[in-house]
């Protein structure tokens, strides 16, 4: 039987949605992933922040340039919509810059959203964090939607991670990554004789 005083006290929390890398579920995703999966979790993940109505926070990276390309101009949309909608509700409508390719005076997701927690006063008694976006690792729990996650568990937040997170773990339709590699190939071919 579920502890009904956890389950209280959570309830009472005011929940977060935070999406990191987004950009990465774009062309990244269609690579690793191949165009099919990569459409169908895109998919998943965009429905799943427009249906948000709270705070949100967006963890970009240097991928986050991908979310102008008409080609993935819903996620990019849901995200400004998502956060605007915050703002416009007086609540926490956010986008940092935290890369896992940490460059100079630049912050990588971990310390992006440690930065959030500060400045916003943020605390374990009164928030808990919802966390989706690139990549996340069910099993092996390496990946910057479970850094992320982890962060914030160590510093004593209620954290989950929904199930719109994309995985590399994903299993990667052959006929798509045959297509994938045989463009490839094609441009490759096309442009060796060039220079």
């Amino acid at each position: 039987m579920p502890d009904s005083s956890s389950s209280g006290s959570r309830n009472r929390l005011q929940s977060i949605l935070i999406v990191v890398h987004p950009g990465s579920a774009c062309g990244s995703a269609n690579f690793n992933l191949g165009r099919n999966l990569a459409d169908g979790c895109r998919e998943v993940l965009t429905n799943d922040i427009l249906a948000w109505q709270g705070p949100i926070i967006v963890i970009d990276s240097d991928l986050s340039s991908d979310l102008e390309d008409p080609r993935f101009a819903d996620l990019g949309a849901a995200i400004a919509e998502a956060t605007e909608r915050a703002r416009a509700a007086g609540r926490l409508g956010l986008r940092v810059v935290g890369s896992d390719d940490t460059l100079p005076g630049e912050d990588n997701q971990s310390q992006a959203i440690s930065g959030v927690v500060a400045c916003y006063q943020l605390s374990p008694d009164q928030h808990r964090f919802e966390v989706t976006g690139c990549w996340y690792d069910p099993e092996e729990d390496y990946g910057c939607v479970n850094d992320v996650r982890d962060t914030l568990a160590a510093a004593g937040f209620d954290t989950s991670i929904r199930d719109s997170a994309i995985s590399l773990d994903e299993e990667v339709d052959e006929q798509d990554d045959d297509e994938v590699r045989g463009a490839m190939l094609a441009f490759f071919n096309r442009t060796d004789g060039e220079g």
